[in-house]
């Protein structure tokens, strides 16, 4: 994904990256569900003088659950989850969005990555978008 910046020298401090995806798990449980990763990349100050021109971010998500599963086990889908989480951008905030999405449901994901970011100086053109 490349967005361009709102300004080619705007020098960028922090980039928070939503990611909706389809989850599924087959076996003791068989489940679909809709799941976020959620990655925060923050540009150090001392790279100020130059422009971020890449971010690229990799991982793994990683099944969360807060207690037992119980229903599925027995057979059929577990789909309590399997809507579309975005939808809800409609009527919350994103930080809701990510707090409501965090405290309320028993199964979710985890994203655990790297990051790396790529510098410009900012009259090179790849210093307009990330």
């Amino acid at each position: 994904m490349t967005v361009k910046k709102p300004e080619g020298d705007l020098k960028l401090e922090q980039a928070n990256m939503i990611l909706g995806f389809n989850y599924e798990t087959d076996e003791t449980v068989t489940m679909q569900m809709e799941t976020l990763a959620v990655a925060g990349v923050h540009i150090p100050a001392q790279s100020m003088s130059v422009s971020a021109s890449k971010i690229r971010i990799s991982g793994m998500l990683r099944l969360k659950q807060t207690a037992p599963i119980h229903d599925g086990v027995a057979g059929g889908i577990l789909n309590t989850y399997n809507k579309d989480f975005f939808d809800q951008l409609e009527y919350l905030s994103a930080d809701s969005l990510i707090n409501e999405y965090v405290s309320t449901r028993n199964e979710s994901t985890h994203y655990d990555f790297t990051k790396s970011v790529q510098y410009a100086a900012s009259d090179d053109l790849l210093s307009n978008s990330i």
